[in-house]
C-alpha cells in the first residue's frame, strides 16, 4: 500500500508528499517495488534531473524505466543520450512488442510532438498497458493541450 499511495500522490502531482513516502519507506527498510523508479519521476518533475536520471539508472534497462529516464534525459537538455534511450526502446519494441508508450515519453519531453503522438498511436493500436496512464502520467503534460490527445483519450476509454 506504500508504494500505491506514493504513486497516487506523484500522480495527483503533489510531488513532496510522494516524496516524503519514498523516504520514509525506505526509512523503514521495507523491500517493496523499484523505489528507484518512483523516485525518479519525483525528481523529474521537480526538476532535478541529475537526481532523477541517477534513480532510474539504479532502476534496470527495462522499457518502463528506460522511457522515464530517456524523458528525463530530454528534459535535461541530453538530447544524444535521450536518443539513445529511443534506440534501446526501439529493440524492446522488435524483440518483445512493448516500449511503444515509452517512446512517445521520450519525445514529449523532447518537445516533438508529432513524434510522441506517432508513438501514441501505435501504442494505442498495440493495445498497450502504458495507455492505463494516459490521463494522470505527469511526462505526457506537455501534450495535454493538444486537440489529439483529448481524441486519444476518448478512444482509450478514458474519457469522462
Amino acid at each position: 500500500t506504500f508504494h500505491a499511495e506514493g504513486f497516487i500522490y506523484y500522480f495527483s502531482r503533489q510531488y513532496d508528499e510522494a516524496f516524503r513516502m519514498t523516504q520514509t519507506v525506505r526509512g523503514l527498510k521495507i523491500n517493496l517495488p523499484d523505489w528507484n523508479f518512483l523516485t525518479g519521476d519525483i525528481y523529474a518533475e521537480k526538476g532535478a534531473y541529475a537526481e532523477s536520471i541517477r534513480e532510474f539508472t539504479k532502476s534496470g534497462d527495462g522499457p518502463y524505466s528506460l522511457g522515464h529516464l530517456g524523458n528525463a534525459y530530454a528534459r535535461a537538455g541530453q538530447v544524444d543520450a535521450a536518443m539513445k534511450t529511443i534506440s534501446l526502446l526501439e529493440d524492446h519494441v522488435r524483440k518483445d512488442g512493448v516500449g511503444r508508450y515509452e517512446i512517445a515519453l521520450v519525445y514529449a519531453g523532447l518537445g516533438r510532438k508529432n513524434e510522441a503522438f506517432k508513438w501514441l498511436e501505435e501504442s494505442y493500436s498495440a493495445r498497450d498497458v502504458g495507455l492505463l496512464y494516459l490521463k494522470v502520467d505527469p511526462p505526457l503534460d506537455p501534450l495535454r493541450s493538444d486537440p489529439r490527445f483529448d481524441d486519444l483519450v476518448r478512444r482509450v476509454g478514458l474519457a469522462k
